[in-house]
């Protein structure tokens, strides 16, 4: 009768002590086969306001500011406005202020020339096509941050959000 008792009392304290422990520090999902996603991370304590200028004749905006990077961008909390041609950047820049302007290289000196006849003050981080190394060191130099068209989405919101806690600093 003993030997019973304490195999009972054995099994249930290994219960006890085995649910307690997988429930701690985020365990439980793994022990339900979930995880938490690198997307869930991004969210910034003050959201900025940014306009993404997809222009169809430049290559890299395609592919470096498409519509999963507008997803993430609003997951994160971002106020993303996207344009798609030039009278529609015009009216943006002349209505609305921005914290970030997104567009495709060879168009942000045009971009930087209608925000300093506007004279509002947003930071411009050009797309740049990753295979052309002249243009990643020419924009790099110019406007110090940028986001590679063929890089992954975590890592361009990351250059975003790394933009936007520079000019809260400042």
């Amino acid at each position: 009768m003993r030997k019973m008792l304490y195999a009972t009392g054995l099994c249930a304290l290994f219960v006890i002590l085995y649910t307690t422990t997988s429930f701690a520090c985020g365990d439980k999902f793994l022990v339900k086969g979930r995880h938490v996603t690198k997307v869930q991370c991004f969210v910034m304590d003050k959201p900025g306001v940014i306009l993404m200028y997809r222009d169809s004749n430049i290559k890299a905006t395609e592919k470096g500011l498409g519509r999963k990077m507008l997803s993430r961008l609003n997951r994160a909390g971002h106020d993303v406005r996207v344009v798609e041609n030039r009278k529609e950047f015009e009216s943006a820049i002349r209505n609305d202020v921005f914290d970030v302007i997104l567009i495709g290289y060879p168009a942000a000196d045009e971009v930087e020339k209608a925000l300093n006849e506007t004279g509002k003050k947003a930071k411009i981080v050009p797309v740049v096509d990753k295979k052309n190394k002249t243009e990643i060191a020419s924009a790099r130099e110019r406007y110090g941050s940028i986001i590679k068209d063929r890089d992954r989405t975590s890592t361009k919101v990351m250059i975003v959000n790394a933009v936007l806690s520079e000019a809260d600093k400042t």
